[in-house]
């Protein structure tokens, strides 16, 4: 029995022209600025959202959008590799806190009472968003493959909508710190809010989708997308089938 792989790797050819790294840093940028920010609360016309809700649903666009184009197991990694950013950022502060400062430094309640709370938010935020934003990923590459790539639009604003009710509804133990009394107006206004941005997004997404389709020469059809989800799963199929000599 030979073993043959013809099929090129994910990447190959494209890799010098990828946008991934930049699409990448911005994700992350996009996660640590709104974890951070998320410990004030701002009021819009009455209703109570945290200020980091007004740039984290950039992150499940990012997210489609590099799962559309890329595959599902870059997304994976992007994801994953959030996460640990959040926990090191998380660690990192509650450690600097505890550290003594110096003798002349007279800003250490200060400084603790407001990087406690960013701390906390972004260990407890952390779980809530890899579920969000793992959802949000195998959600949009599911449909793509079931759909044959049909219904973009469609496909992008159904799992933000579930990714944003899943955040919402794992971040309830944050909610109810903040504001024990209005815990059922607080979550489906969050709820609300957070679709009804999504879909306002959404025409941005797909124009940027398609600005990236022709800027790294990706084609509608599957098998001239190299990071795609349809030729990955080609590819993991190909490479179980061996040739006899």
């Amino acid at each position: 029995m030979m073993y043959v792989d013809n099929y090129p790797d994910i990447g190959h050819g494209n890799q010098q022209n990828s946008s991934l790294p930049s699409l990448s840093i911005v994700f992350y940028m996009i996660l640590l600025t709104s974890s951070v920010a998320g410990q004030k609360l701002i009021s819009i016309y009455g209703i109570v959202i945290s200020a980091g809700n007004m740039i984290f649903q950039i992150s499940y666009m990012l997210v489609v959008c590099i799962t559309e184009l890329y595959g599902l197991k870059q997304a994976r990694k992007i994801i994953i590799t959030g996460a640990l950013c959040n926990l090191f950022v998380s660690c990192y502060l509650y450690l600097v806190v505890k550290i003594p400062g110096a003798s002349f430094w007279l800003n250490q309640d200060i400084f603790s009472q407001v990087t406690l709370v960013t701390s906390n938010i972004l260990f407890t935020s952390t779980v809530a968003y890899v579920i969000s934003e793992i959802a949000n990923a195998k959600i949009i590459s599911k449909l793509k493959v079931f759909l044959n790539s049909r219904w973009f639009l469609i496909r992008a604003i159904f799992s933000t909508s579930i990714a944003s009710i899943l955040d919402t509804t794992f971040m309830l133990p944050v909610i109810i710190s903040h504001s024990s009394s209005k815990v059922a107006s607080i979550y489906s206004s969050l709820i609300l809010i957070k679709i009804v941005y999504s879909i306002a997004l959404i025409p941005v997404l797909w124009i940027l989708v398609e600005f990236l389709r022709k800027k790294e020469s990706l084609f509608a059809n599957d098998d001239h997308l190299p990071f795609s989800s349809v030729s990955y799963m080609k590819h993991s199929a190909l490479r179980k089938l061996s040739i006899t000599d």
